[in-house]
């Protein structure tokens, strides 16, 4: 659904790397404006998804090249987004188990 209006109307020849920054900025400001992300500043909000989006469009076109589809992959030249890295806290019940292992 997020790359129909980039494939639907081109051929994969035309497919441009400047398609894909305006798809990327354009779902970038989708994130910014979620009412979830308001208040936040632009280096606490996480755009992983549009990173996982773009890899996919770039797999995409390394299947078409590998089967004659396409020449060039026009993604290969996009810098991913900032991507928050996830903090993993323990629980008190897993603080108790590692203690006991620990101990033994």
């Amino acid at each position: 659904m997020h790359f129909l209006p980039i494939l639907e109307n081109k051929r994969l020849s035309d497919i441009s790397t400047l398609d894909i920054k305006n798809y990327q900025a354009e779902r970038r400001l989708e994130i910014l404006n979620d009412p979830k992300n308001s208040g936040k500043k632009e280096s606490e909000i996480n755009f992983r998804s549009i990173n996982l989006e773009k890899a996919t469009l770039s797999h995409f076109f390394n299947f078409c090249i590998e089967n004659g589809y396409a020449q060039n992959n026009p993604v290969t030249r996009i810098k991913k987004l900032n991507e928050l890295k996830r903090v993993k806290t323990l629980s008190d019940d897993d603080i108790h188990k590692l203690i006991e292992s620990a101990a033994n």
